[in-house]
């Protein structure tokens, strides 16, 4: 099966993050943070609050995963 067009968008978003990450000149900066909260309320029209909420909090782990390779 396809991904949905929401799959795709979700990917997309997920996929700026990581290339930010990527190329950030400050890894522990907390503004991060801020900018997921910021790209991920742009998903509002695909995605409820609850679930924009989920995808924050997973990718969030994700984010503090690769920040703690760092050690």
């Amino acid at each position: 099966m396809k991904p949905t067009e929401t799959q795709k968008i979700v990917c997309e978003a997920l996929i700026k993050q990581l290339q930010f990450w990527k190329h950030t000149n400050d890894i522990d900066s907390p503004t991060h943070y801020t900018d997921m909260d910021e790209q991920f309320a742009l998903l509002s029209d695909c995605l409820s609050e609850t679930e924009i909420e989920e995808l924050t909090s997973e990718t969030c782990n994700v984010f503090q995963f690769i920040k703690n390779l760092a050690v």
